[in-house]
């Protein structure tokens, strides 16, 4: 590696061998995982403006779990359990003065660090101010008598997205009109809505990918397990003291504490997200630690197969590029590049439509059919297509020139009928 590529190509062995230690080994047992690493370097957060901003202004009211007057918090019936995490366990219960099911984020049996308590304590409040559709939305932060945190949130039903992403013979895909690719396409759209408010609100997640996404029954999407989220200084930027993540998904400034995590950091989860769409694989992989941060620290631009289109390969690349600077400004310019991608497919797809219906007129005109409904309608679906091609793209050439087409056609077969005025009305059309 020459010695004059920049600092962000660089793998600190020392923060690595940290790292290692702190997770317990350099193997990786389950790539999927999220991480979090012992504290590598102390940063004071005593002065966070986010934290002095949001906790000014007023005292508490105190919650009470019935009329009478108490103020124990909720009272709720816990019913099964949902899965576990890396510290918290999820389960269902019903929240008994509504009758609601919810869901509780808590910690695990065995676990009762600091870190912990407080690590929830925070998601809960970040998650309260995320009021987004694609967010679940939170309760109530509770505690149970021993004082531990409960983040009582939203009960989704549903699949997490990387459950049936791997696998193609999943019910949940016999409930979808289009191709598996436009689908999660427009899933991983829908979760660019919820970080596009979150980053408004100067939060990023830090541990996008698709086990954090879930697939609700009636079409929701929803990003979850914030618990990882951190709030950007006022320069929109945050150094970190330690590694939160998923690391064969992370962005390169994840593993040093030399670069601040930005919105691009999201950014790049994004594009990781991406990649797994695209090819089934995770973006960094390796069989311990060290080769996900080497792979993440150096990102090479990832040669993709033929087959898959070149504008969505190079939306990817340029998403996980291993400099922030060449990255995707905002997830809000990243789902406008998916949005136009999809548009371009939509356009294909109205031209072909447009164009069977052209090649049935033809036929119904040599053959001298009498089906007038058959050739009208076809006419009408052809000139519909065309016009939202234009719609999409005003300069659309192949469109205009089809249009053109149906025109013609349909003159011929007025002047067959000998409908003379709807011939010269067409022709004042062409």
């Amino acid at each position: 590696m020459s010695s004059e590529e920049p600092q962000h190509t660089i793998v600190d062995p020392d923060f690595l061998a940290k790292l290692e230690a702190s997770i317990g080994g350099a193997a990786v047992l389950d790539p999927d995982a999220t991480m979090r690493s012992d504290t590598i370097v102390q940063r004071d957060r005593s002065d966070s403006p986010w934290t002095e901003k949001r906790r000014s202004g007023g005292g508490s009211t105190p919650l009470r779990a019935s009329a009478s007057g108490s103020t124990s918090g909720f009272e709720v019936v816990f019913t099964e359990h949902i899965g576990s995490g890396g510290v918290a366990n999820v389960d269902a219960a019903t929240q008994t003065s509504l009758e609601r099911e919810v869901a509780i984020k808590r910690p695990k049996g065995d676990i009762t660090a600091e870190i912990v308590t407080s690590s929830l304590i925070q998601e809960a409040r970040l998650m309260g101010q995320l009021e987004h559709p694609n967010i679940p939305p939170i309760h109530e932060l509770a505690y149970d008598d021993n004082g531990n945190p409960m983040i009582l949130m939203k009960r989704i039903r549903g699949e997490t997205w990387s459950t049936v992403l791997n696998d193609s013979e999943h019910a949940y895909w016999s409930s979808q009109a289009q191709d598996a690719l436009h689908v999660n396409l427009r899933i991983l759209i829908q979760v660019c809505h919820a970080l596009e408010y979150a980053h408004s609100k100067d939060i990023i997640h830090r541990d996008i990918k698709p086990g954090n996404v879930m697939l609700g029954e009636y079409g929701e999407v929803y990003l979850l397990d914030w618990g990882f989220a951190v709030v950007l200084d006022e320069g929109g930027q945050y150094w970190i003291d330690a590694f939160y993540g998923t690391p064969s998904f992370a962005a390169p400034e994840m593993f040093s504490i030399h670069e601040p995590l930005t919105v691009k950091t999201d950014v790049y989860l994004l594009g990781a997200t991406l990649h797994k769409i695209i090819t089934g694989r995770r973006l960094h992989i390796g069989s311990t630690f060290s080769d996900m941060v080497v792979s993440s620290r150096l990102s090479p631009p990832f040669a993709y197969p033929a087959e898959v289109h070149p504008d969505l390969a190079a939306i990817a690349n340029r998403a996980t590029h291993k400099d922030p600077g060449r990255r995707y400004d905002s997830v809000s310019a990243l789902r406008a590049a998916l949005e136009e991608h999809l548009n371009h497919f939509h356009v294909m797809d109205l031209l072909r439509s447009a164009k069977e219906s052209r090649g049935r007129l033809e036929s119904l005109l040599q053959t001298g059919s009498s089906d007038l409904f058959a050739f009208y309608q076809g006419a009408f679906q052809g000139q519909f297509a065309c016009q939202k091609v234009l719609e999409l793209r005003p300069d659309h050439a192949e469109a205009q020139k089809i249009l053109s087409e149906f025109l013609l056609l349909l003159l011929r077969h007025e002047i067959q009928q000998r409908h003379l005025r709807t011939s010269k009305k067409v022709m004042e059309q062409i």
